[in-house]
């Protein structure tokens, strides 16, 4: 297990159509082709920035097979690290995305990292015994292949969650704390973790809670969930003095906007890619000199 890991996300499909090219329905071959070479703007970004950063090593990328298999075979030549998606994208219950052949596409990218995302509100019961039941089924595969898992876990609000706290700003101060802990607990029972991607929190009390629940031997990492950058920083200033919290997976926004920018005006790829970089290179310092 690495010290310390810094990652770049760009796995998104669903939200990557959606946010970037305003797609709400499947896209075309054209669409397609137009996605695979923004991905590569992305991975140039992260090249440059890791040019210019202290500790390179600690560097990995998260990427999707779909789009970005030219992308991992780059990757694979510079010694990169991989993180390779499991799950299918925009769906609200987890889901394989190449069904029961998921084993098959892991072991012939060999990724360092598989990483599962899950929607997993302790509330409902009936769909995460579901979920459960498939994640089980990868953390067992991913234990006897020796392939470290990351969850990715999302614990959104329910009806009922809104419902108590009044707002999804309220729920996220007030009850996501807690629901994740529960979350956590519920998860742990069943599967083997490496390494858990989380959401971050506005308090280092919440921080320390859920840094306790997962316990010192499995470690965690920060996702941005695609806010601002200052509420970003927060959550990463928050989580960093607990021991487990190793690092982060930052990637809309770092690359949304930029992205969104260049596809309204394609004229300037090298700007858009040293925007990207430079946003990338930002968090990356400001991990490194939180004291």
């Amino acid at each position: 297990m690495d010290k310390q890991l810094i990652i770049l996300p760009f796995d998104h499909r669903h939200s990557f159509l959606r946010d970037i090219l305003g797609l709400k329905k499947n896209p075309s071959w054209r669409q397609k082709k137009q996605v695979t070479a923004l991905k590569q703007i992305i991975f140039d970004a992260f090249l440059l920035a890791a040019k210019n950063c202290r500790q390179p090593q600690n560097l990995a990328i998260l990427i999707d097979e779909e789009y970005g298999a030219k992308i991992i075979k780059q990757a694979q030549k510079r010694k990169i690290k991989i993180c390779l998606p499991v799950e299918k994208s925009g769906q609200d219950e987890f889901d394989f995305n190449y069904s029961e052949k998921f084993s098959s596409h892991i072991t012939k990218i060999k990724p360092d990292y598989v990483k599962a995302l899950v929607r997993y509100n302790p509330l409902e019961k009936e769909k995460n015994k579901r979920q459960l039941s498939k994640l089980k089924k990868l953390s067992d595969w991913c234990r006897q292949k020796h392939y470290p898992l990351i969850l990715e876990l999302l614990v959104p609000p329910t009806d009922q969650d809104l419902k108590l706290a009044g707002s999804r700003k309220q729920y996220d101060q007030k009850l996501r704390g807690r629901r994740t802990i529960a979350a956590i607990k519920e998860i742990r029972k069943a599967l083997t973790i490496a390494l858990w991607k989380l959401e971050g929190y506005d308090d280092e009390l919440s921080c320390r809670q859920i840094t306790h629940a997962v316990g010192p031997r499995e470690k965690i990492i920060i996702l941005g969930r695609g806010e601002n950058k200052s509420q970003v920083e927060r959550w990463l200033k928050n989580s960093k003095p607990n021991q487990n919290v190793i690092g982060f997976a930052i990637g809309r926004t770092i690359f949304l906007k930029a992205l969104q920018q260049y596809v309204a005006n394609p004229k300037n790829k090298k700007q858009t890619t040293e925007i990207i970089a430079k946003n990338f290179l930002h968090f990356i310092n400001y991990w490194e000199n939180i004291k």
